[in-house]
């Protein structure tokens, strides 16, 4: 949880996460290396009605993390 950050920041974060984590090659014990994807779904305080609460939040953003990997996972969903 990002506190104080808007959707797009919370996407811009997430996204960049994304991008850290897919361009990472974790080398293997017998040789070669496997690749790292991620998906992230994100959720805005100012979408849940007032007293937000981290319950709320994570009902929001579960759904689109799981939107994201439907749509072929390594995305990020708001």
């Amino acid at each position: 949880m990002l506190t104080e950050t808007d959707l797009e920041a919370g996407r811009q974060a997430a996204e960049r996460l994304r991008s850290a984590l897919a361009r990472q090659a974790i080398p293997l014990p017998a040789g070669g290396t496997v690749g790292v994807s991620a998906s992230f779904g994100v959720a805005s305080r100012s979408e849940v009605p007032a007293p937000s609460s981290a319950d709320a939040l994570v009902s929001l953003a579960d759904p689109r993390l799981y939107q994201a990997k439907a749509a072929g996972r390594n995305c990020v969903r708001p």
